[in-house]
C-alpha cells in the first residue's frame, strides 16, 4: 500500500512539474514579442529609473514579483517621470499587461 501510495505521489509531482514547465514555456516572451525598438529608445525612457540608485533593478525585480514591490518612494519619483508611452519599451507588458498600473498604484499609496 505504501509503494502505492508513493507511485502516486511521483506520478503528481511529474504531471505537477510538466504543467508548470508548459505554462512558462507558453508565458515567456519570444522574439517576436519585442518590438524592433532601437537601444537609444529604450535608453532614454529608462533614463529617469536609471537616476534613482537601484530603481531600474528594484522595478525589475517588481516585475518578477508582482506580490512583492519593493520600490523606494525615490525610486517611485522616478517611475512618474516615465513617459507612459516608454513603458512598453521597457517591459513586455503582453506578459504581464496590468503591471505598470500596479506599480503606479503602489506608488501612489507610498505618496498618501
Amino acid at each position: 500500500m505504501a509503494m502505492k501510495s508513493i507511485q502516486v505521489f511521483v506520478l503528481l509531482v511529474l504531471l505537477f512539474s510538466a504543467s508548470i514547465a508548459v505554462a512558462s514555456e507558453a508565458a515567456a516572451p519570444g522574439p517576436d514579442d519585442y518590438d524592433d525598438v532601437p537601444a537609444e529608445e529604450v535608453l532614454e525612457c529608462l533614463k529617469p529609473l536609471g537616476e534613482v540608485n537601484d530603481c531600474i533593478n528594484d522595478v525589475f525585480k517588481s516585475f518578477m514579483m508582482p506580490d512583492q514591490f519593493g520600490v523606494s518612494a525615490e525610486c517611485c519619483g522616478a517611475v512618474a517621470k516615465v513617459v507612459d508611452g516608454c513603458w512598453p519599451k521597457i517591459i513586455i507588458s503582453k506578459t504581464e499587461p496590468e503591471f505598470v498600473v500596479r506599480l503606479k498604484a503602489f506608488c501612489n499609496s507610498l505618496n498618501a
